[in-house]
C-alpha cells in the first residue's frame, strides 16, 4: 500500500487509480501457492512465477532488472482453484515495458487492436482470488 500510496501522491498526474486488479497472498501458508517474483527496472516492474525465468534475469539482465525478491504468492496454473481470476502478461517492444491484466476482454482487446505480444501463461501462470 506504501508503493500505491506514493504514486497517487508523488505522480498524480501519472498514474489514475483503478480499483484493485486482483488479491494475492502475502505469504506461503495458504495449500497449493508459488512465489512470484519480483524485478524492478527503472519505473517498470516484471513478475514471473518460473523460476528458470528468474534465474536466467538474474544471471544475464542483471544490469537491466534488479532483482527484489518474492513479490507476493499465487496459484500456479495447474492448482488455480474455482472461482480465480488468470493474470495475462504482455509485452510492448514499441513502449518497452509489461502490462499484466486479469481481464479476457482486455487480454484479447491488447492483442487484436494494440499489437501488444501475449506471453500467456509462459513465466506466469498466475491465478489470482
Amino acid at each position: 500500500m506504501a508503493e500505491r500510496d506514493k504514486l497517487l501522491n508523488s505522480y498524480s498526474d501519472a498514474w489514475t487509480p483503478e480499483g484493485v486488479a486482483y488479491y494475492a497472498f502475502t505469504d506461503s501458508r495458504e495449500a497449493n501457492v508459488a512465489p512470484v517474483y519480483r524485478f524492478c527496472s527503472g519505473a517498470a516492474h516484471f513478475y514471473t512465477m518460473n523460476a528458470t525465468e528468474r534465474n536466467k534475469l538474474i544471471s544475464n539482465f542483471s544490469n537491466v532488472w534488479t532483482y527484489e525478491g518474492v513479490a507476493f504468492y499465487a496459484y500456479p496454473k495447474e492448482f488455480q482453484p474455482v472461482g480465480t481470476h488468470a493474470v495475462y502478461r504482455f509485452w510492448s517492444g514499441t513502449l518497452n515495458t509489461h502490462f499484466y491484466t486479469t481481464s479476457p476482454t482486455e487480454r484479447d482487446k491488447l492483442i487484436s487492436d494494440y499489437g501488444w505480444t501475449y506471453e500467456s501463461w509462459l513465466g506466469m501462470p498466475l491465478c489470482c482470488c
